[in-house]
């Protein structure tokens, strides 16, 4: 087992770098549409 870290803890940031990462794809393709 590599994981010695709670699995719990790594879904909640999973789950903010998933934010994170919509919110960036989101404001890109604004900007592109924008243009």
């Amino acid at each position: 087992m590599m994981h010695t870290h709670a699995p719990r803890i790594d879904l909640q940031d999973r789950a903010r770098l998933r934010e994170r990462f919509f919110g960036a794809m989101r404001s890109a393709q604004a900007r592109l549409f924008a243009g």
